[in-house]
């Protein structure tokens, strides 16, 4: 399931979506724009998915019961965290969970994390 469709998550779908043994089985997104429609659509891809994005997170994931969620939504963990409670209540005793930057990453310039 893909959590987040701008041009980051919107680049992963698609990466995703040509890669043999992956099944995408869900799609989220806040902009009015993009919910309801399907997935393969809003990224812009040749062809249609048959997956529906949705605006409501927790109801996407108990639709879909995805294995694994993909947030792409913010790169500030203090932003996700919320977003990231709900995909690990739904999915919690599966895979566990995992973000890009598990603590702040440390400064190349300042040498300061």
């Amino acid at each position: 399931m893909h959590f987040g469709l701008g041009p980051i998550g919107a680049a992963i779908v698609k990466q995703v979506a040509e890669r043999p043994g992956f099944k995408i089985v869900g799609a989220i997104d806040i902009d009015p724009a993009k919910v309801g429609r399907d997935l393969g659509d809003v990224v812009g891809l040749s062809k249609r998915l048959g997956v529906k994005v949705w605006d409501d997170a927790a109801k996407a994931l108990k639709a879909a019961k995805p294995d694994v969620v993909v947030l792409c939504t913010s790169s500030s963990i203090k932003k996700v965290m919320p977003q990231i409670d709900i995909p690990a209540t739904r999915i919690s005793g599966r895979h566990g969970r995992s973000t890009t930057w598990p603590k702040r990453p440390r400064s190349a310039s300042s040498g300061r994390a």
